[in-house]
């Protein structure tokens, strides 16, 4: 694992090192992220468990219609999902936005466990180029910002491989600032209290 964060820094330098050089083109960082989103979509977050979490959570709210903020996931009986969690034994972690988003990936998973894993991830990784989208917007196209958060290899592990829901807080987090400078002030306000609504 080591080894592989090493390779990962010293391609990730070398990137940002090509764009203050001009060698990459704005089609190749675009061309890296997607590809790089496209295939860890299919890698299965063992780095983390809180994906597991996150499901649990959801499951608890909309098919077993409980309070996750009252009820824990160890309760609910002959749970496959139990055997893949490590924080079983605790309420819900996260803001009731983030918990509300969740139903649109459980109900595309269809109830099925690997599915339901991989709309979690699906729907993370959207997230995430919309965070990306914003930040090449409000840079004003500067590759170099782009490149700098999106290519990074905690991100990129963090987010595209374990799935963590930071991106989904950040993207409206983001988009709150991006509608100030258009003087939306009550679009922005709304945005950023979705943000704390996710991860307060």
């Amino acid at each position: 694992y080591s080894a592989m964060m090493l390779a990962s820094f010293l391609l990730y330098g070398y990137i940002l090192l090509s764009i203050i050089k001009k060698k990459f083109t704005t089609k190749i960082v675009w061309t890296l992220i997607i590809a790089t989103t496209a295939c860890l979509l299919f890698a299965f977050p063992a780095l983390s468990y809180d994906i597991f979490n996150y499901i649990a959570t959801a499951k608890m709210t909309f098919i077993y219609k409980e309070n996750p903020y009252i009820i824990m996931p160890i309760e609910m009986r002959n749970e496959q999902l139990l055997a893949f969690m490590h924080a079983a034994n605790k309420t819900a972690l996260y803001g009731p936005v983030w918990i509300g988003l969740t139903a649109i990936p459980l109900t595309v998973g269809l109830g099925n466990l690997l599915l339901t894993i991989f709309s979690f991830k699906v729907f993370v990784a959207i997230f995430y180029l919309g965070l990306c989208l914003l930040i090449w917007k409000m840079s004003s196209k500067n590759l170099f910002a782009l490149a700098f958060f999106a290519l990074n290899p905690l991100v990129i592990s963090e987010t595209l491989l374990t799935g963590h829901n930071d991106v989904v807080m950040m993207f409206f987090a983001l988009a709150a600032f991006f509608f100030l400078r258009k003087k939306k002030k009550v679009i922005s306000v709304a945005l950023l209290f979705l943000s704390i609504g996710i991860k307060y």
